[in-house]
C-alpha cells in the first residue's frame, strides 16, 4: 500500500503527509526510500518523525 493510500485511513499518516510539504528536502529523502515508506505504512511501533 502506498503512503497516500494508507493516509486515507490513518490520521497519523495523514498528518505526516501534510507536514512533508513544509520540508521538501526531507520529504524527498523519505519518499525515495521504499524500505522507509514500507516501515511507515506497516507501523512498526516507532514514532514517525519529530522533524515534521
Amino acid at each position: 500500500m502506498s503512503l497516500p493510500s494508507a493516509a486515507t485511513t490513518r490520521q497519523d499518516l495523514a498528518d505526516l503527509v501534510v507536514s512533508l510539504f513544509s520540508h521538501p528536502a526531507f520529504a524527498w529523502g523519505l519518499l525515495s526510500d521504499p524500505a522507509e515508506v514500507a516501515r511507515i505504512v506497516d507501523g512498526d511501533g516507532r514514532r514517525l518523525y519529530d522533524r515534521v
